[in-house]
């Protein structure tokens, strides 16, 4: 269910149009079902069962999660299980140990060759290491044990005053300003609560607001520590995200480094 999201919304806010009882199963694919939405899905009715699974034309199914109750692990952490064919790597391309952040690649022995004319996503998709073809998924995650791990595209949880506050969910929160096209937000250091969240937004065209607007906007609807210590405008695209449309955090993170915001 690709359009997972917007059919919550619409369940949320008309809560008695339509009738649950009868659904058992909820099932994502292609999309990163993080903590919120998977808790969201549980709270549907009591019987439901949750499976996610992340995975696309070209690599296939990459890694599955099947949850029946939001006290589960895979839905409080959203955690997921690898496929065989598949590892996490650091950026020389070796395994990553428990509890370090790496990206996700699988066996290419089973996908296409290579895109036809086209070059570039060759060289950045497919890559030989050790004598073996792998696929380079848009997927980062960290391992947290064996073949289990959480797919956080660089998110690393913010920990403002000893509470960890999970940035995906201000971004779907940020997200819903009639403004906003796109939100994606990073800790920053903090003298007095250790991290603060800076969040970076992309405009839908011909919008305007502004950063009070949208800290206004927020309350409420989070936490006030949660909310924003400083937003930043960019312009349309200049957010990196995957082929699904998710927010890639590490690069966004870099990218604000290399602008001077951090």
């Amino acid at each position: 269910m690709a359009g997972g999201n917007q059919i919550l919304d619409v369940l949320d806010k008309e809560p008695d149009r339509y009738s649950l009882d009868s659904l058992v199963l909820w099932t994502t694919v292609a999309i990163f079902a993080d903590v919120n939405y998977r808790k969201m899905t549980m709270d549907l009715n009591k019987q439901i069962i949750g499976i996610d699974r992340i995975g696309s034309t070209d690599p296939g199914i990459e890694a599955m999660a099947l949850y029946f109750s939001p006290d589960d692990e895979e839905c409080s952490k959203a955690i997921y299980d690898l496929s065989p064919r598949v590892c996490i790597v650091d950026e020389k391309s070796k395994k990553v140990k428990m509890g370090e952040l790496g990206k996700i690649i699988k066996d290419a022995d089973w996908t296409s060759l290579r895109y036809y004319k086209d070059e570039n996503p060759n060289k950045k998709t497919f890559k030989e290491i050790d004598g073996k073809r792998w696929f380079i998924c848009d997927e980062e995650g960290t391992v947290v044990e064996g073949n289990r791990f959480i797919i956080t595209k660089g998110a690393v949880p913010v920990k403002i005053g000893g509470k960890e506050v999970r940035v995906q969910k201000i971004d779907n929160t940020i997200g819903k300003h009639p403004a906003i096209k796109i939100a994606g937000s990073i800790g920053i250091p903090d003298e007095k609560l250790g991290e603060r969240i800076m969040t970076a937004v992309e405009l839908k065209e011909g919008e305007k607001t502004t950063e009070d607007e949208i800290k206004e906007f927020c309350k409420g609807k989070m936490e006030e520590y949660e909310i924003p210590k400083h937003i930043v405008f960019l312009k349309e695209n200049e957010i990196p995200v995957t082929r699904y449309g998710v927010v890639r955090y590490g690069p966004l993170k870099n990218m604000l480094k290399e602008k001077g915001y951090l």
